[in-house]
């Protein structure tokens, strides 16, 4: 259990206030700010993964071009 009474809202970390004296208006803007940092939070977390699955694969090329050792034996390979 929270500690929260039923009558008492959170408004911040560990503050609280009387439900009844918050005004429309505060409640929207608490709600759209917890909105906001929610989607920032999971914006950031998509960014961090899209930057580990391209450092994992730079780009289908450098997965399908064979390295040089191996162009050098298909090359010799071809000629005889």
């Amino acid at each position: 259990m929270s500690g929260l009474k039923l009558d008492e809202t959170m408004v911040g970390k560990g503050h609280s206030v009387p439900a009844h004296a918050m005004e429309r208006e505060t409640i929207h803007r608490h709600v759209a700010r917890g909105r906001d940092l929610r989607a920032e939070h999971i914006a950031q977390w998509g960014r961090s993964v899209a930057r580990t699955w391209a450092s994992l694969f730079r780009g289908p090329s450098r997965l399908l071009t064979p390295s040089k050792d191996a162009r050098k034996r298909m090359t010799t390979l071809a000629q005889h």
